[in-house]
């Protein structure tokens, strides 16, 4: 929580020119993260690119599920990857929740599909790495460290918590819960989350998209970025007032 609390005061001292509006930032997500990641993508059927290293292929496809220490893609077109040789070295890219990942992973399968749907899968190993770039397209306001923004969220059986913000956007919120030990929600559970600033007080329900650390990535349901869906009222007004206050407290 102090190194948390130490990069928030340097950054008051050197600010940028306004909110970040697309913070572009390369990392490296733990072992957990990554299975979260793959867990979401595969739920919301993601589309994905593989280049194949060994031909230099190039398939489309959606994520579909992950067995054991394998996750499956459904390929675009019933012949894609008929010539693939098991164990190529695939790289695999896609993008969730604002962020674009890649991965390399051995091919392990090509077959028909089993379902419904027209096409083959495509069954590679799960990564040991994964890099990630933040590309989101909505503006995250950083909550600076004087600015008091009670938080709290609750499942439908009544559990509840009151964490801090670390930046809050149109379409979701990260969460550091510091001292406080993180709910074990799995990804995509529903929340009921409630922000308040001054006399606004705005309640959503929201999504769990990550899971890192003592952090939580939650994404408003509906506000998914490049919707139509215009943002309630009060959390407008609450953004407007983050923003104006991180705007006079970096001309401090």
């Amino acid at each position: 929580m102090q190194r948390w609390i130490d990069r928030r005061r340097a950054a008051r001292k050197h600010p940028a020119a306004g909110p970040r509006p697309a913070v572009s930032r390369e990392r490296v997500p733990g072992p957990a993260e990554i299975e979260n990641v793959l867990e979401c993508a595969c739920k919301d059927a993601t589309p994905a690119v593989v280049l194949v290293r060994d031909t230099g292929d190039v398939l489309r496809g959606r994520f579909a599920y992950r067995e054991g220490s394998r996750v499956s893609l459904l390929l675009d077109g019933p012949e894609d990857g008929a010539a693939l040789r098991p164990l190529s070295l695939c790289c695999v890219s896609f993008a969730l929740d604002e962020r674009a990942y890649v991965f390399l992973a051995p091919l392990w399968r090509i077959s028909p599909n089993p379902g419904e749907a027209p096409g083959r899968l495509l069954s590679v190993g799960l990564p040991g790495q994964m890099a990630a770039l933040d590309v989101g397209s909505a503006r995250r306001i950083p909550i600076d460290v004087g600015v008091t923004l009670p938080i709290e969220i609750g499942t439908y059986d009544r559990r509840a918590w009151t964490p801090e913000a670390v930046d809050l956007s149109a379409t979701g919120v990260l969460l550091e819960f510091g001292a406080e030990k993180p709910p074990r929600l799995p990804v995509g559970a529903l929340v009921e989350i409630t922000l308040e600033l001054e006399d606004v007080r705005a309640t959503l329900t929201a999504a769990v998209r990550r899971r890192d650390g003592s952090r939580l990535a939650l994404s408003f349901v509906g506000l998914v970025p490049g919707s139509t869906a215009t943002p309630p009222q009060q959390l407008q007004e609450i953004l407007a007032r983050l923003e104006q206050l991180w705007l006079e407290s970096s001309e401090d």
